[in-house]
């Protein structure tokens, strides 16, 4: 396949449609995996390195969800103190289609109860989007280690049998490759239950280590793609969060395209989870890179994104100290929250325009992507890289200056 470069009003086109072939390629991270910065470009401009993964097809879409080709979410959502119609009709207003883990949440089947049966209700009134995946406090990624559990999972499955917001039930965030076998029972007993509504399971993504590792790579991806299968999954999430305080790491790149092999190889369609508040090491992403972070997952065949988080969990808690999120800890408003909102329409309009059609992405140098454009036939991500700009010198890319 021969890639072609254009320069248009001073951005630059890196992602473009393939006919029946989706290329993926990742260049040298900006950062490295200890958080060192990236060495400064050259005179010639940005030195690359080129990785492609082919992928042949796409995996079936549309997503699991009724009438949601594409899906955003959010962890951390209204808690069960504020299941109320304003609440909820605000989460759909900041672009959420999907509630998931609410905040301080203590899996209690009441609560779920309380939550599913509202959104139901909200439903008569027009606010017909909102889904949400549920933890129940009777089911354990381990539960299947103690007897009783079939009977306990055909419990809950019955008790929120009615419901129409019901996504489907959360089993397991973030599972080490050896609970394998304590879990997976469970959700395929789950996906038996209740094809409509499969359990969900989000999984971490590559270790800064792993990322630099050709042998991690596909250990964690053969891992993934292990537990997809045995799981019996109908669709998956992984989530990474790249943005410290001193720089992007490697690992978001990396997974998203270690991700996307394994959807393909599965033939099971998947999610990102994105960072949006700041805790611990991570600092709260700017607008611009959490358009980075988005476009990046569209780009790669994601069919949902969710945002980590929605609402801000206490302050206080250590190490976390959480901050940023769309709604402050007290219930407030903050001043991200139209920014959450205006970003998902955007995310919006590219996921309708990109469908179910193959991509080619192609990530070219130093600097992140400041904004996205939505094109005839093109999906563009502009790179604001100061006086540096991006170049390929052999396929004639001029660099761009700082005000694209």
């Amino acid at each position: 396949m021969t890639e072609s470069f254009a320069l248009t009003r001073g951005v630059i086109t890196i992602a473009a449609l393939a006919a029946a072939l989706a290329a993926f390629a990742t260049c040298r991270a900006r950062d490295t995996s200890r958080g060192e910065a990236a060495p400064a470009p050259d005179a010639a401009g940005v030195s690359w390195t080129l990785e492609q993964a082919r992928l042949d097809s796409l995996p079936p879409l549309p997503a699991v969800l009724p009438r949601r080709p594409f899906w955003i979410g959010a962890w951390v959502g209204p808690p069960p103190a504020a299941n109320d119609a304003d609440t909820w009709r605000r989460y759909a207003a900041a672009g959420l289609d999907v509630a998931l883990a609410p905040l301080e949440d203590r899996y209690r089947r009441a609560d779920n109860a309380a939550r599913l049966a509202l959104l139901d209700t909200l439903r008569a009134d027009g606010v017909d989007s909102l889904f949400a995946f549920v933890r129940d406090d009777s089911l354990h990624p381990d539960e299947t280690t103690r007897p009783g559990w079939e009977a306990r999972a055909e419990a809950v499955v019955r008790a929120h049998a009615g419901s129409r917001a019901l996504a489907g039930l959360l089993v397991a965030d973030e599972p080490p490759p050896e609970a394998l076998a304590t879990w997976a029972p469970l959700a395929r007993h789950l996906g038996r239950l209740d094809p409509a509504r499969p359990p969900y399971v989000n999984f971490a993504g590559l270790s800064y280590g792993d990322a630099a590792d050709g042998d991690g790579r596909a250990r964690w991806r053969g891992e993934l793609e292990r537990a997809v299968r045995e799981g019996g999954l109908a669709h998956f999430t992984v989530d990474v969060y790249p943005f410290r305080r001193e720089g992007e790491t490697a690992n978001f790149l990396v997974t998203l395209r270690e991700t996307a092999r394994a959807s393909h190889a599965t033939r099971r369609p998947f999610g990102f989870v994105l960072q949006w508040t700041g805790h611990g090491p991570l600092k709260v992403p700017s607008a611009e890179e959490a358009s980075y972070l988005a476009l990046q997952a569209l780009g790669h065949g994601a069919t949902g994104i969710v945002w980590f988080t929605y609402w801000t969990p206490n302050p206080a808690e250590e190490p976390w100290r959480w901050t940023g999120g769309a709604i402050e800890y007290d219930g407030r408003v903050s001043a991200r929250f139209d920014t959450l909102a205006a970003l998902n329409r955007k995310v919006r309009r590219v996921a309708a325009w990109r469908g179910p059609r193959p991509m080619l992405v192609v990530h070219a140098g130093g600097g992140l992507p400041t904004e996205a454009l939505l094109g005839r036939g093109l999906v563009v991500l502009a790179h604001g890289l100061g006086a540096h700009g991006t170049r390929s010198p052999s396929a004639g890319v001029e660099p761009h200056g700082a005000e694209q």
